[in-house]
């Protein structure tokens, strides 16, 4: 099969998306497959893939100095039709116009529907974009990849999609993570960044939806003696004025370290005592993953896909009950977990890249 994949993300976003797009063609790229594949973008640079090293059953397709978004959306089934292409797969909630009309079966992977479900985190114009985007591809695709089960119901009822056009595909993280470091080489990474001895971590970009002001209202709760600081990080939107300010108030102490070089993410990882992403709403929470891979004690939200995720009912809280995340911490605090940090651990390995890889292949072959 000649299959196209919208690469634009792996090749431009460092974090999120564009890890995803790498795992999954890292992982097609293992597979003993006849299929070739294209990755169509904007810009080809080998600053977060290193394309040169993939098997020669991939190429790609490159529109440099031209209207990114024009082309990806437009003028682009040209190319796919020069190519002859069986499959067409849109990485992120969109698919190009007119595709539906091409004799060419489409695959869109649907993330998140966060925009709806949390709208406070997002300007008008983008909830509409989004909204239109993330509709019509699910409208107008062969195949629709959810990356969880919590995602995969939201589709069903917010874009009223049937259930069997939906597939659920677990990403998973980069085998980094897995590795475990010396003490020497994390006490190098927490000089670097200046972090303290012990802290409580959380990763993610800091706005309401994440809900890393409950970490601190539920740490100011916590006998003085006992509070560990906090480090967060992620880029900030206006709603950490409102943790900082927060912060102040109840006297906790919060470190922000809002950008970081990807290879010393597994030792600010492991660095930390705890864990904690008390997140409303995610489309799966990859930063559940990591840590669960780093082996380090976990708390996450009840009822969002980060349970499905770790399938362990002591990593869980209530995300609206500071009360119950200042209990979870304390508890973790005066007694490590070293049972759930286990199960846990045991559990990441299931999320591996070739299972990831193996999956969306399948879908692929069955189209």
């Amino acid at each position: 099969m000649r299959i196209g994949i919208d690469a634009k993300r792996i090749f431009s976003n460092p974090t999120g998306l564009g890890v995803y797009g790498r795992n999954l063609v890292a992982g097609l790229s293992q597979l003993s497959s006849k299929n070739l594949y294209t990755l169509f973008t904007p810009s080809l640079s080998d600053k977060l893939v290193d394309y040169k090293t993939l098997p020669n059953n991939f190429n790609f397709l490159e529109k440099k100095g031209f209207s990114s978004y024009y082309w990806r959306t437009f003028s682009i089934k040209n190319s796919l039709q020069a190519l002859n292409l069986d499959i067409y797969h849109g990485l992120s909630n969109e698919l190009p116009w007119g595709i539906e009309k091409m004799d060419i079966k489409t695959i869109v992977d649907i993330h998140d529907l966060c925009f709806v479900r949390y709208p406070k985190d997002y300007s008008w114009l983008d909830r509409r974009v989004f909204w239109f985007k993330s509709l019509r591809a699910a409208q107008v695709s062969t195949k629709i990849i959810a990356t969880s089960m919590a995602t995969k119901r939201d589709i069903i009822e917010l874009l009223k999609i049937p259930e069997s056009k939906i597939e659920v595909v677990y990403q998973c993280c980069d085998s980094s993570f897995y590795q475990q470091l010396d003490k020497a080489y994390i006490g190098k990474i927490k000089t670097k960044y200046q972090l303290p001895d012990k802290y409580v971590l959380s990763v993610g970009t800091i706005q309401g939806r994440k809900n890393q002001k409950s970490i601190v209202e539920a740490m100011a709760q916590i006998d003085f003696k006992k509070r560990l600081p906090i480090v967060l990080l992620g880029q900030g939107t206006h709603y950490l004025d409102e943790l900082l300010a927060l912060a102040l108030d109840k006297k906790v102490e919060v470190q922000i370290i809002d950008q970081a070089s990807t290879a010393d993410l597994p030792a600010i990882y492991q660095g930390a005592e705890i864990f904690i992403y008390p997140s409303f709403v995610e489309g799966f929470g990859i930063p559940v993953l990591e840590a669960m891979a780093s082996q380090i004690p976990v708390i996450t939200s009840a009822g969002t896909s980060m349970e499905e995720i770790i399938q362990q009912k002591d990593a869980l809280i209530n995300p609206n009950d500071v009360n119950s995340i200042s209990s979870k911490i304390l508890s973790f605090l005066e007694q490590y977990p070293e049972d759930l940090v286990k199960k846990a651990h045991q559990r990441s390995l299931m999320f591996s890249k070739e299972k990831f890889a193996r999956e969306v292949l399948a879908i692929y072959e069955n189209l």
